[in-house]
């Protein structure tokens, strides 16, 4: 399911990709896959920040780091603050929402 996402993704099908990274993501985790369950949640932040979904970004970039620090710890530090500083860009701190896959 990561590579239809990547796949969608590529194709503009912004809704399928995030679908599909939902679906790595929780496979991934139910196998105790950190990793690829942090590559799927990563890939659905850029994409909620290429369609400007600031909010939903930010929430999923927080989820980020927590599941960062299981991979390795403080491995997620730099990108988790990249990821959540363009996620509030222009947009000052979001609140905090819930996104739909």
């Amino acid at each position: 399911s990561f590579a239809l996402g990547m796949i969608a993704a590529h194709r503009g099908e912004y809704a399928a990709a995030s679908e599909a990274f939902v679906e790595s993501q929780l496979l991934a985790h139910q196998r105790g896959e950190r990793l690829a369950e942090f590559s799927a949640l990563e890939h659905r932040v850029m994409l909620e920040l290429n369609q400007e979904n600031y909010g939903c970004a930010a929430s999923l970039a927080e989820e980020l780091a927590d599941i960062g620090t299981r991979v390795r710890p403080g491995a997620s530090r730099p990108l988790e603050s990249r990821r959540t500083r363009a996620a509030t860009r222009r947009r000052g701190s979001p609140p905090r929402v819930h996104c739909s896959p």
